[in-house]
């Protein structure tokens, strides 16, 4: 019988948030008030700017202010530099945000910190490993780790962080895993883990077992660096230039005589490829992201360590279809590190230290997106990793931003209250 895959979209509230265009993350500069948080560690605000919801405004209701100063509606700002901590001793390779709890990767550890009051406090430390690791994913209250001894292992995320508890591991994998991606279809669920031992494995995560391995069939594709996945397709970024096609169900689109057309339908057939950059120059995929407004499916958005940035329609079923809509040169100064969707917004980041908010429904791009670009945020080092936390744990009907640096510092930026 066929199932309908969930669309990841907001629940609750969330569904308004990213609504309005003109709402995105206003430039943090360099001159922030630091105050000394009750915890011990450093925070730092804006002078002349509160986190006051525009709605909150309209009926003239009162909303705490960071900065404790009385503000006009025409100060308001939709983005703030809320507080960062000294998270980690090295890089910040991986986060997430989570029942109002900020999960970093780093050190060969996570860390948790309690962002509901915006001062970062240390709430646990957890998961350790014997190795860096590279990626963490927070899948229906589980933890999963990626490290470079190529191992995936699952943790329980209770409401107490200090509890989190080991529950598996899954360890097929050989080299460094270098980017995880969950696809959800009706009871399937599946992790799909790309690795420098040019695999990519497929778990089904409700045994955790590897039930198959992709490999390219272009052996010099390199390793393979990136994944991302749509409702019906899965996408592999290489460091050879190359985003290998396949299906996430048991068909086929290909109109060639190849193993489909004889035997059938094969899982995870090779579909087509895509070529990002020059052909004559290999670039490494850093980042992939799908998306679109309103969290469609629409497009895939392909970053590399050249600071350019390729964006692919996704064609519909039955067609394969892949041709750039837009190229995007020099969009950061330096390599892709992170691409992330919002309700209404793409967000970038990269080892320029620049964070940059773009419209996802602009029409025109421009030669390096500076038409679509709304708000652009410049933090200290390099940015190895961001993530949106909309889920009302903060604050409610506001999103914030998360950002780790190789200076192993967390940066939460709001994201602001929308109509």
């Amino acid at each position: 019988m066929a199932q309908e895959r969930e669309r990841r979209t907001p629940s609750g509230c969330a569904a308004w948030r990213f609504a309005v265009r003109e709402s995105a993350l206003a430039s943090a500069g360099e001159h922030g008030v630091h105050r000394l948080a009750p915890g011990g560690h450093r925070s730092t605000t804006l002078p002349g700017h509160a986190p006051l919801c525009p709605c909150l405004a309209d009926r003239g209701e009162k909303a705490l202010s960071l900065t404790e100063r009385k503000i006009s509606r025409s100060s308001l700002t939709p983005a703030l530099l809320a507080c960062h901590v000294q998270a980690h001793g090295k890089a910040i390779q991986s986060c997430f945000g989570f029942r109002g709890m900020a999960y970093t990767a780093g050190d060969s550890r996570v860390k948790v910190w309690n962002n509901k009051t915006l001062e970062g406090h240390a709430a646990a430390e957890c998961a350790r490993d014997t190795t860096e690791l590279t990626k963490i994913l927070e899948i229906d209250a589980y933890l999963y780790t990626a490290s470079s001894n190529g191992a995936v292992r699952q943790w329980s995320i209770p409401f107490n962080p200090k509890n989190v508890e080991f529950r598996g591991q899954m360890w097929l994998h050989n080299k460094t895993i270098n980017d995880m991606a969950h696809w959800r279809f009706g009871s399937l669920s599946r992790l799909f883990t790309v690795c420098d031992d040019r695999e990519c494995r497929v778990w089904d995560l409700t045994t955790n077992r590897c039930i198959h391995v992709i490999e390219p069939n272009d052996r010099q594709q390199g390793t393979l660096r990136s994944v991302a996945c749509s409702d019906h397709m899965v996408f592999i970024g290489s460091s050879n230039s190359k985003v290998y096609v396949y299906l996430s169900e048991l068909k086929c689109r290909r109109q060639d005589r190849h193993e489909c057309t004889v035997k059938g339908p094969v899982n995870y057939c090779p579909q087509c490829e895509l070529n990002y950059g020059d052909e004559d120059k290999a670039i490494v995929i850093s980042a992939m992201e799908v998306g679109g407004f309103h969290h469609r499916d629409e497009t895939l958005f392909v970053g590399g360590e050249d600071g350019n940035i390729w964006i692919y329609a996704i064609p519909p079923e039955e067609s394969l279809q892949l041709e750039p809509l837009v190229k995007l040169n020099n969009v950061h100064d330096a390599g892709i590190t992170d691409i992330k969707f919002s309700w209404a917004h793409v967000i970038t980041a990269a080892n320029d230290g620049y964070i940059k908010v773009f419209s996802s429904h602009a029409v025109n791009w421009g030669e390096s997106g500076e038409l679509a670009l709304e708000r652009k945020v410049k933090l200290e080092g390099r940015i190895k990793c961001i993530s949106i936390a909309d889920e009302d744990d903060i604050e409610e009907h506001v999103a914030y931003l998360y950002a780790g640096t190789n200076r192993g510092r967390l940066y939460t930026l709001r994201l602001g209250g929308y109509l």
